[in-house]
C-alpha cells in the first residue's frame, strides 16, 4: 500500500490524531488546490477543485484536525463527487414542453 493510500485509509476512519499536513495531501490527491490567501485570511484556508467547488477549513492550532471537521469534509467531498457524477449522466430528453401563458386583454 502506498503512502497516500495509507493516509486516505486513515482519513476515512476519522482518527483523532489526523494532522493538517495529511489533510492537505488528501485534498491535493482528490484534485483540490489551496487558493491564494488574502491579507486577513488568518487561520481560514480555502481549497478549490477544477470545477471551482470550494471547501473552507480552519487550520487547527495545534496541528491535529478535529474529528467533526474530518466528518464534515468527507460529506462535502461526497456531495461534490455526486454533483460531478450527475452532470455526466445523460438524461433522456422527451419532446420539448410548451408553456402556455394567458394573454391579458
Amino acid at each position: 500500500m502506498s503512502r497516500i493510500e495509507k493516509i486516505l485509509s486513515r482519513f476515512y476512519s476519522s482518527p483523532k490524531d489526523f494532522t493538517w499536513e495529511e489533510l492537505v495531501q488528501v485534498l491535493k490527491n482528490r484534485g483540490y488546490e489551496e487558493m491564494a490567501k488574502g491579507q486577513t485570511g488568518g487561520s481560514r484556508r480555502k481549497f478549490a477543485n477544477a470545477r471551482k467547488q470550494i471547501i473552507i477549513l480552519h487550520k487547527p492550532h495545534p496541528q491535529n484536525v478535529r474529528e467533526y471537521a474530518l466528518k464534515q469534509l468527507i460529506e462535502a467531498m461526497e456531495i461534490h463527487k455526486k454533483a460531478i457524477d450527475s452532470k455526466h449522466v445523460e438524461k433522456k430528453a422527451g419532446p420539448p414542453r410548451r408553456i402556455m401563458r394567458n394573454k391579458k386583454k
